[in-house]
């Protein structure tokens, strides 16, 4: 998120919200004029500091919050302290590299993170981000203030603004890019069902199904496709339809194996993973056992053994497990993710 120095007499005079939304389009805003975002040869939206490697940081520290939450779930108490301590320990890398999508995915966490009943974690989250935006970057960064002014934010409010601040990121990049490019469409996707799903999921639906209509129209990438069906799939979890989410995620599952290269693996281990989920509260318990085991299959042989979310779907299979009354199973489970978080810590 490294940046450049903004002219602070633009925000003095608005009230805190606004002064929160408007650095967040400064961020984004001077991040694509200063040339340390930008549409690379093969379109996508890059941060110009970032290493190959540290692309998918963002990725990797949403996928240690959700597992951390599942395992607070699950009454794995230290594991998940140790999760969410690697999360945290991702938080200065990805300020330092200008991450692209860092922004997309601070949101994401705090709003999981206050929607599953955690706020003070969340708000242990903003502090934590605000003091390392401090050590790396410069005072007048629009991140130090950003994050400085949300850390004065109530509890009780963080939501909501999380919500509006989101929208104002999806909207400035709309702006910044091609129509329907797949980093826009990822953020408006995420929020779309992460908050409006979770509360008005069937507005939430018609809002992705204009989103996917106007793909089609404008013949926009297959991954800004396949990034919409993701969502509806999600948001039809969302809406306690199992049946359609369980439809959706095998035809993200299928439609993803036909395309090249990482993108299309995650949407495959989407797809599966939507379908795990359903199959669960369908009480299909060997189903959702198979679709979980292949997808943590997959993930071991993309990115190891110790990858974030495969963590995340162990668990949720040993909740499976478990809940199917294979206890030998669940605990034997339960034991290798225990032995896999002391690894990565």
């Amino acid at each position: 998120m490294c940046g450049v120095k903004i002219n602070t007499s633009l925000t003095t005079q608005l009230s805190a919200v606004e002064q929160i939304y408007a650095l967040t389009k400064q961020h984004i805003e001077t991040s694509f004029d200063y040339g340390l975002w930008e549409l690379n040869s093969s379109g996508s939206c890059v941060s110009t500091k970032c290493k190959l490697d540290d692309i998918d940081q963002p990725e990797a520290y949403y996928d240690l919050v959700r597992s951390a939450v599942l395992l607070f779930s699950q009454q794995s108490l230290e594991e998940a302290g140790l999760v969410l301590q690697r999360a945290f320990a991702l938080v200065k890398p990805i300020i330092e590299t200008g991450n692209v999508r860092a922004l997309n995915f601070f949101w994401a966490s705090l709003a999981y993170l206050t929607q599953s009943g955690h706020p003070e974690i969340a708000a242990m989250l903003i502090s934590h981000i605000r003091d390392w935006a401090r050590v790396v970057l410069k005072p007048s960064h629009a991140v130090v203030r950003l994050f400085g002014k949300l850390a004065s934010t109530p509890i009780d409010e963080l939501e909501m603004l999380v919500h509006n601040t989101w929208q104002v990121t999806a909207d400035t990049f709309e702006g910044r890019l091609p129509p329907l490019h797949p980093e826009y469409v990822r953020q408006q996707c995420d929020l779309l069902y992460r908050i409006y799903g979770t509360k008005f999921p069937a507005t939430a639906k018609m809002s992705l199904e204009a989103l996917l209509k106007g793909g089609a129209d404008t013949n926009a990438p297959e991954l800004s496709h396949l990034t919409i069906l993701n969502a509806l799939a999600y948001n039809a979890l969302n809406s306690s339809d199992w049946a359609q989410a369980t439809t959706l995620g095998k035809k993200l599952e299928d439609r993803a194996r036909s395309g090249q290269g990482k993108e299309f693996v995650v949407y495959q281990l989407g797809g599966l993973e939507i379908q795990g989920r359903a199959l669960m509260e369908m009480q299909m318990w060997e189903y959702a056992v198979e679709c979980l085991a292949k997808a943590t299959m997959m993930i071991a042989d993309e990115w190891g053994s110790q990858d974030p979310w495969r963590i995340e779907l162990m668990a949720l299979q040993q909740e499976c497990l478990r809940d199917h009354g294979a206890i030998q199973a669940a605990d034997s489970m339960k034991a290798n993710i225990a032995s896999l978080v002391n690894e990565i810590v």
